[in-house]
């Protein structure tokens, strides 16, 4: 049950990316997406486009570190004696991959509601370096670095609920 879960969540963060790319607008008009004006060769918009300008930083808690969310994810893929062979792996810096992509578009553009801005940027900062380094040891498949800066992620949360939520 928990594999199909999982199959599950990841099929649908695809089917979400793959939607995105997919554009029947002819270049120079309005994507019907919402994410500006189509140009030639729409694979080659940058990532920053295909990101929801409306998603919150409730999104991103949510997606990222809910009950089922990525990082959950990535830990327990993590856990034990890790992922079982490349397949495996490559499902985890996958997720990985995607956590960091959120976190620079969400978290990096978000203001926050309470507490000062210049603690948001630390605290964000710190939070986007744990997912670089998460990244680059799921990339080195290095389970005991990757587990360490996973868990780092999730106990980065109360200071940051203490001063901005």
């Amino acid at each position: 049950m928990k594999k199909i879960c999982l199959a599950g969540v990841a099929a649908l963060v695809v089917l979400v990316i793959a939607a995105a790319f997919f554009n029947p607008a002819q270049p120079g008009s309005e994507s019907p997406l919402g994410f500006g004006v189509v140009r030639a060769g729409g694979a080659e918009a940058s990532a920053a486009a295909l990101v929801d300008p409306a998603a919150t930083v409730a999104d991103f808690m949510q997606v990222v570190h809910g009950p089922k969310g990525l990082r959950m994810q990535v830990q327990a893929a993590l856990s034990g004696s890790g992922p079982a062979d490349d397949k495996a792996w490559r499902m985890v810096q996958a997720r990985a991959a995607i956590l960091g992509l959120l976190t620079t578009e969400i978290l990096q553009n978000a203001k926050p509601q309470k507490g000062s801005p210049d603690s948001w940027k630390a605290l964000v900062n710190e939070y986007q370096k744990s997912s670089e380094d998460l990244i680059l040891a799921t990339r080195a498949k290095d389970r005991r670095a990757s587990f360490e800066h996973v868990a780092l992620l999730g106990r980065s949360c109360k200071s940051c609920h203490k001063a901005h939520k």
